[in-house]
């Protein structure tokens, strides 16, 4: 393969952590990520070069911005457009780009976009697909871009499926190099490089503890998460399989070895991996999760729902350190969502309110624990929760007897 043009990615701009608007969370300026993928076939290569925003991780959603296409023909430059957008700004949902031969024997390059009727930042509502082919001209040596309605995704068919990736970072005396292969069935390997003032080694590849491949790995972003002056590399990974696992990988300078060390933080399902905020006024940068383990005592049945006490962990001296009741504010605020949840708890199916319900007054209860508030919270908790309930599997238990138990166990009621 030819080798890769690093020039296209040499500066790299800084930009803003997305505001956690439900916590009140201030914007934390981080390194961009510049990702590069690349296939190739016939003597064209096409590469799609994104700058990244680290919005809260889900599985299978990236959100990028300042996204192109370029085309090399014969190791020339021969297209160089954006990826269309939202009303957001950022790009929108893609497959491809394949390389497919087409009828005149030339290799065209195909783009597969989902449209949405709204911005992805308020709700992605599906539009339909088009299909964006670069075709060459004969004769010309030039591409014609052309768009068409697409009946389904499945009309993208292009070889190679296999992409090389690059992803580079930089700040301050620190930068990060990661490098990986994509398939249609699977992602990985990834392998990490690190310098640090121009001194550079080898991490080999980031695996999770049994030694297999993460199902995605995003990032790196460089931030100094503790305020000490050192810089320290986050990615976020989610393993493979449903529903599970989200994890926080934190590269940090160990001084006494010249070498940065690997610490590790498993959150728990994709849609609680570990979000990155700044709470104003505080120093360095803290992960936001929720309390899976004391829901899932709780015997809220549905794995999917995310109706538990929120967490904030601060990374420092090598250990992710519950910070949770120094910051009030964001606890009261999550005991107000969890008080609207018990009184809406939604129009699906009542067996799914009552779960929803329950799981809420769990969460309510936790967070005025934290505030210092137990006997108010279980005042509103004993007005909207019955006390006797049938779980999944029809069993019937005392909710009340089974919180009480739990917030012990978790250590909220002390």
């Amino acid at each position: 393969m030819h080798a890769l043009r690093i020039a296209i990615i040499a500066t790299v701009a800084w930009f803003c952590l997305a505001r956690n608007d439900a916590r009140a969370a201030s914007s934390e300026r981080l390194q961009t990520v510049v990702d590069v993928s690349r296939i190739s076939a016939g003597g064209v290569e096409a590469d799609l070069i994104h700058r990244s925003e680290p919005l809260p991780p889900v599985a299978g959603a990236d959100h990028w911005k300042d996204s192109r296409l370029r085309i090399y023909a014969n190791h020339r430059l021969a297209v160089d457009d954006p990826l269309p957008v939202d009303a957001c700004g950022i790009t929108l949902p893609f497959d491809g780009p394949a390389i497919v031969l087409a009828g005149d024997g030339t290799h065209e390059v195909q783009l597969l976009v989902t449209l949405q009727k709204s911005c992805s930042r308020t709700g992605r509502e599906h539009a339909g697909f088009e299909l964006i082919t670069y075709h060459v001209r004969k004769g010309f040596g030039n591409y014609e871009r052309s768009v068409a309605p697409a009946a389904s995704s499945s009309m993208l068919k292009g070889l190679p499926a296999r992409s090389d990736g690059y992803r580079i970072a930089k700040a301050g005396n620190v930068s990060a190099q990661l490098t990986f292969e994509d398939t249609a069935s699977r992602f990985g390997p990834v392998s990490l490089r690190i310098a640090r003032n121009g001194v550079g080694h080898d991490y080999g590849r980031i695996t999770m503890s049994d030694g297999s491949n993460f199902a995605s790995v995003n990032g790196p972003f460089i931030i100094d998460l503790d305020d000490d002056g050192q810089l320290e590399l986050v990615f976020t990974a989610l393993s493979p399989g449903a529903s599970c696992c989200g994890f926080s990988l934190v590269y940090a300078y160990d001084q006494a070895l010249g070498r940065y060390r690997r610490f590790e933080k498993m959150w728990g399902k994709y849609t609680n991996s570990g979000e990155l905020i700044r709470v104003p006024g505080s120093r360095g940068v803290e992960f936001l999760s929720h309390d899976e383990d004391y829901a899932d005592e709780n015997e809220v049945p549905y794995p999917d729902l995310l109706i538990s006490p929120l967490q904030l962990w601060k990374f420092s001296d090598g250990l992710f350190v519950d910070v949770t009741r120094s910051y009030p504010k964001l606890v009261a605020q999550d005991a107000w969502e969890a008080w609207e949840t018990m009184i809406h708890p939604g129009e699906s199916r009542r067996e799914d309110a009552v779960a929803i319900r329950q799981a809420a007054c769990g969460q309510y209860l936790a967070d005025k624990y934290m505030l210092g508030e137990g006997e108010d919270g279980w005042r509103v908790v004993e007005a909207r929760c019955p006390d006797e309930v049938v779980d999944w599997r029809g069993v019937s238990y005392h909710l009340y007897s089974l919180l009480r138990r739990n917030l012990q166990k978790f250590g909220y009621a002390r």
